[in-house]
């Protein structure tokens, strides 16, 4: 009994010996300048980019894994991608079967930062083709012809080569007789940044993680989380999820789900991964709260109210933003807000109170988006006595270039000076109503406008006319001459 237990101690200690030194020869084997050069150029091919790698290890427990990696941007000489761990699970025995299976790549807290090109499209690093390297049998090392003399006998001659360094050469491996299959990629903690070609950012995300499992027929279907979606530091997506397939260079998901200012956003989205490169998004928002969403802008929300819902629909080119077109409708429930600077103004020059304070029975916006600009349609903000309509152009630089009409219906116009009544012109949407159009211009969270001038302007001209009236004395009316008296007899 005690010499069968020695027998099974050394069989243990021989398949743990087995074991180790099979584990050091595959981490001294991997970790060769020329295994981990022909895995590099094998991962840039695949993946179509240059990447440089610090170290390769490996552990039956952990795969293979890649620290140090990096993507460079060769058009701005920064990094495009860092991450700190890049990981290649795979299962040992079909490797004599001449089959790499992996069962998982998962790449860990990457680090992306995009700048947008000059051009202001979005382009993925291009790969930095390499001078083609000759193949073995083109080497120097290869029999040269003998040269033919002039008997047309081969002649002698002496070999002149350099002789080979004598380091042990590495034995080539043929990465590509292998059959590569992955099964499963896995993205964990990811942030992001997305630079516009002014040098601004544009948006960000933080904590992303990508779960995917690919089909034998190349189909993938996964899942995407994402902790915070920031577009300019203004508005804020929380706890994205979506779930996606891929089949046939079409990207899809139809169960997007994100939270805006405690509300929802709820859509699909189809994108073309072919040349083409197109992309069609159907975004719902429901029950955001209008004082959440201006806070989170740096607007404020001081004695600001409503329920914001709405819908959008985009399409056009992913990597270039002139191509994007799109329409959409936002509505407001239960809005009651302070006005803009210039309307309280205008309230307290015109006594009417209810531009102190504005508490909307309707509200809505009607717009469509192309050329990197948005064309508000219709935007129309009605309170009991006033309505408000707004039409024009706002850019994604946040500059504004509105043309509105302020209306006012028969109630106010009784309490209106007759003068500033007379002033306005009726309306033709509104029976009843009169208006005075008025513009706005500058930036959409620092507006301008002439309304003020206008009524200002309009007053004064009334008061220089009624000074005029009175101090200016009328000339007097011209006597008419004497007749002259008829000649005596």
């Amino acid at each position: 009994m005690q010499k069968l237990s020695k027998v099974i101690l050394f069989i243990l200690a021989g398949i743990a010996g087995l074991f180790l030194a099979v584990l050091i020869g595959v981490n001294l084997w991997l970790q060769s300048t020329g295994i981990q050069s022909r895995l590099q150029e094998k991962v840039e091919e695949t993946m179509g980019i240059s990447i440089h790698v610090g170290s390769t290890y490996y552990t039956p427990w952990g795969g293979v894994q890649l620290s140090g990696l990096a993507i460079p941007d060769q058009s701005t000489k920064q990094s495009f991608l860092e991450a700190q761990g890049f990981g290649v699970h795979f299962d040992l025995i079909p490797l004599f079967q001449r089959r790499f299976v992996i069962s998982r790549i998962s790449l860990n807290k990457p680090v992306l930062i995009w700048h947008q090109s000059k051009d202001g499209k979005w382009r993925l690093p291009s790969f930095a083709a390499k001078s083609a390297v000759s193949s073995p049998s083109e080497h120097s090392t290869s029999t040269p012809p003998r040269p033919i003399s002039p008997e047309g006998q081969p002649t002698t001659v002496q070999n002149t080569a350099t002789p080979p360094d004598t380091a042990i050469a590495e034995p080539p491996v043929n990465l590509s007789k292998f059959l590569v299959e992955v099964r499963q990629v896995r993205i964990e903690h990811g942030d992001g940044t997305f630079i516009d070609s002014s040098g601004k950012n544009l948006a960000a995300f933080k904590d992303l993680s990508i779960e995917t499992e690919i089909r034998p027929n190349g189909d993938l279907v996964g899942s995407i989380q994402i902790g915070d979606i920031n577009f300019g530091d203004k508005v804020h997506l929380r706890h994205l999820y979506a779930r996606f397939t891929k089949q046939n260079n079409i990207l899809a998901s139809n169960d997007i789900e994100a939270h805006l200012a405690h509300g929802l956003i709820n859509g699909q989205l189809s994108v073309n991964l072919g040349r083409e490169s197109s992309f069609k998004t159907d975004l719902k928002l429901k029950n955001v709260q209008l004082p959440v969403l201006l806070t989170e802008a740096g607007l404020g929300s001081e004695k600001t109210f409503g329920i914001l819902g709405g819908s959008i629909v985009l399409s056009g080119n992913v990597q270039d933003p002139k191509e994007v077109v799109g329409t959409g409708r936002l509505d407001i429930e239960k809005a009651k807000f302070v006005p803009m600077g210039f309307l309280q103004q205008l309230g307290t020059l015109l006594n009417i109170k209810e531009l102190q304070m504005l508490v909307l029975e309707q509200s809505y916006a009607t717009f469509h988006i192309h050329n990197q600009r948005l064309e508000v349609d219709d935007m129309t903000l009605k309170s009991q006595n006033l309505i408000l309509h707004t039409k024009g152009v706002a850019r994604f630089n946040s500059k504004i270039n509105l043309s509105a009409e302020l209306a006012f219906n028969p109630e106010i116009q009784k309490e209106l000076h007759g003068f500033i009544v007379d002033s306005l012109h009726p309306s033709e949407n509104y029976p009843g109503y009169k208006e005075l159009p008025f513009t706005i211009w500058g930036k959409w969270d620092h507006p301008q406008t002439d309304l003020k001038d206008k009524i200002v302007n309009k007053i004064s001209n009334v008061f220089t006319g009624l000074f005029q009236n009175i101090t200016i004395t009328p000339k007097a009316a011209p006597q008419p001459s004497p007749s002259p008296s008829p000649a005596m007899p």
